[in-house]
């Protein structure tokens, strides 16, 4: 391989790494916006239970485990896996791009 072939790939690289960076903004979003319905959704559901008269101790557990509130909660913690991976997909692309600059040193001095 010669160095205008360890260019191209690269630059190919480049573009993937700006592409993954994107899907990490776009994943690292949607998670706190599934944290942000979970919180609401937890808080109208205490404020409701306690008008019930559910004891003040307890309130939050209950809520909490509701069952559209626990879904709620699932989906954030997916979408926080995902965005964590978004995230390791960067890293490794860094290191493959890191890998090519060094094997052009080497290659073309």
């Amino acid at each position: 391989m010669n160095g205008q072939d360890l260019e191209i790939i690269q630059q190919k690289m480049h573009k993937s790494m700006e592409d993954s960076n994107l899907n990490a903004f776009e994943q690292e979003n949607l998670y706190h916006e599934k944290i942000r319905d979970y919180e609401i959704a937890v808080s109208k559901k205490i404020m409701e239970l306690r008008a019930e008269g559910v004891q003040a101790s307890i309130v939050e557990k209950v809520a909490k485990g509701d069952p559209p509130i626990a879904q709620l909660k699932f989906e954030a913690g997916l979408a926080d896996a995902s965005a964590r991976a978004s995230k390791e997909n960067i890293n490794i692309k860094k290191k493959v791009f890191e890998s090519i600059e060094n094997t052009k040193k080497r290659e073309l001095g």
